[in-house]
């Protein structure tokens, strides 16, 4: 028996403020509901399963967030980038979206990390 499973990828900002004077704002440790919809953001790649793996901010706020997409059967590295409110940063990939392969076979992302040049650097496994 096959099973349809579909997932996707969720993006979640805390509200962690750093002095007394910023406490106004969103209780310590609860979502911070001017990011994306009330806190959160779901990323849909239009696959069978979506998970994020790996996420970093840019010096201008802007969210890359890495990890795999799985569509068909295969699973293969997947990479967002968001604006610093949540939204998809259009000017990345096809709206804020980019999904590639490195092999034939399964893949994904394990982390992401930003070079000193701003330039995004993906990690993960292909097999």
């Amino acid at each position: 028996m096959i099973r349809s499973l579909a997932c996707v990828a969720l993006v979640t900002l805390l509200a962690v403020p750093s002095t007394a004077k910023q406490r106004r704002g969103p209780q310590p440790g609860s979502l911070d509901p001017t990011f994306g919809t009330n806190g959160k953001v779901t990323l849909d790649f239009a696959s069978d399963q979506d998970v994020a793996s790996g996420v970093v901010v840019q010096a201008d706020g802007r969210i890359v967030v890495a990890g795999m997409a799985r569509e068909g059967g295969k699973a293969r590295f997947a990479v967002a980038r968001l604006t610093a409110a949540g939204a998809p940063d259009t000017t990345f990939g096809t709206g804020g979206k980019v999904v590639f392969d490195v092999s034939e076979g399964n893949e994904g992302a394990g982390g992401v990390a930003l070079q000193p040049d701003g330039k995004i650097v993906v990690v993960g496994t292909a097999c």
